[in-house]
């Protein structure tokens, strides 16, 4: 074999194994990629169960006007719980503070 049917082969063996790797990781990523789509497909198959279809819940979504007065209601109701909850922690540790059966020393 000549020098120049050796070089052709060393190329040709080495574009064999990068398409053989490509290959590979094709393989590798269609696995990864029908993970991903799984989840959009239940959740298209659900809008098609109910007769809904995505550029309405894609309008329903991007509606600020009716969304953000929602949400400031929401955020207030989660305030209000906060502050309850501030104020059962401040009477329990002050409730505990009275009736505890060791001294506590403030520091």
């Amino acid at each position: 074999q000549t020098k120049l049917g050796a070089a052709n082969d060393d190329v040709d063996e080495r574009l064999l194994c990068q398409t053989m790797t490509k290959i590979c990781d094709v393989k590798l990523a269609r696995g990864a990629v029908q993970r991903l789509f799984q989840p959009l497909r239940e959740q298209v198959a659900m809008l098609k169960r109910h007769h809904s279809n995505i550029s309405e819940v894609d309008r329903a979504a991007f509606n600020e006007e009716k969304i953000l007065p929602l949400q400031n209601q929401e955020m207030q109701k989660i305030r209000v719980k906060i502050e309850g909850f501030r104020e059962d922690v401040r009477s329990f540790r002050a409730e505990f503070l009275d009736r505890c059966p060791w001294e506590v020393r403030m520091q």
